[in-house]
């Protein structure tokens, strides 16, 4: 990962999503903003031990309301993937 790396994704299969990455500290916190710079996303990773991590997600908007916030299904499946 690095600052400007972009990051595109689905959630219906349809639809795709672009992400820039705008704010990175390496095994620390990474910030990806949708294209049209309202969106935002935030992943804080603290350590637990030395295999693995606590990790906080926070999204927010500048102007507006939260479209789609995630729920906690989209969270746990997040969960999965990453603990697999």
């Amino acid at each position: 990962m690095k600052l400007g790396s972009v990051y595109k994704n689905t959630g219906d299969g349809k639809k795709w999503n672009g992400y820039v990455l705008t704010e990175f500290e390496k095994d620390k916190m990474f910030i990806m903003t949708a294209g049209d710079g309202n969106y935002h996303v935030r992943y804080t990773l603290t350590p637990v031990d030395d295999d693995s991590c606590e990790l906080e997600y926070f999204e927010w908007v500048d102007k507006g309301e939260l479209a789609e916030p995630f729920t906690i299904n989209y969270l746990q499946k997040l969960k999965e993937i990453i603990e697999d």
